[in-house]
Order: C-alpha cells, then structure tokens, then sequence
C-alpha cells in the first residue's frame, strides 16, 4: 500500500545518512516526495530508526549542508525508505525552489539530479 503523500520525483541526489550511535553512510535518494524517499545505500538499519539525511550541498548553499531528519519506514537489500520527520519541510522545498539551482532552467530539481525511469 502507498503512503506517500505528494509526486514522486525520481532523482539521483547524493546523500550522507547519519544515525545514532555514530553510524554514517552514504547512499543516493532515487526518488523522493515531500513526505519521503528512497535511498540506495548499504546501510543496516532498522524500522523506525531515527536518521539525518544531509544532501550534497546544492550551489546555493555554499556553506552549509541542507539536512532533513527523518525515520526509516521500510529497509531491503538495496537501500531504505524514510518520511521526513516533517511533511514537506521548508528545507526540502528550498532545495525544489528554483533558485536553489541557479542554472536550472526552470527551476526545481535540476536535470543533473533526475533520472528517467529506465535508469
């Protein structure tokens, strides 16, 4: 059953996962919405635990990592569905806004960051 809320974008968007107990990892969301995403990484985490998903920075935020907390909602071998901790949290809306990715035209995630569905 789906429980996302909002389109899925499918993407290809660099990530550091960090959890409790010092566990750091790195993956890529292949697709995210404003309630959620999908990560490839191998990482071995549990339901329910508590992560911070910090983004490669986007160019406008030269000096700062964007981070988006989160818990993770389903796990398989290869990688692990998380919801955001807050639905549509501000941070993720900046990274969608088209000023976050000056040379993408028309905004929002730029083409670097999509994949097509055949990927």
């Amino acid at each position: 059953m789906e429980h996302r809320w909002g389109k899925r974008i499918p993407a290809e968007i660099g990530v550091r996962i960090s959890a409790r107990l010092g566990m750091i990892g790195e993956g890529r969301i292949l697709d995210l919405s404003v309630s959620g995403a999908w990560i490839r990484a191998s990482l071995n985490l549990s339901v329910l635990a508590r992560v911070m998903v910090v983004f490669d920075s986007a160019p406008a935020r030269k000096h700062e990592a964007l981070s988006i907390g989160a818990y993770v909602t389903r796990t398989s071998r290869g990688g692990f569905g998380v919801e955001w901790h807050e639905l549509d949290p501000p941070s993720l809306s900046e990274l969608l806004h088209p000023q976050a990715f000056p040379s993408s035209a028309g905004g929002g995630v730029p083409p670097r960051f999509l994949r097509s569905d055949s990927d």
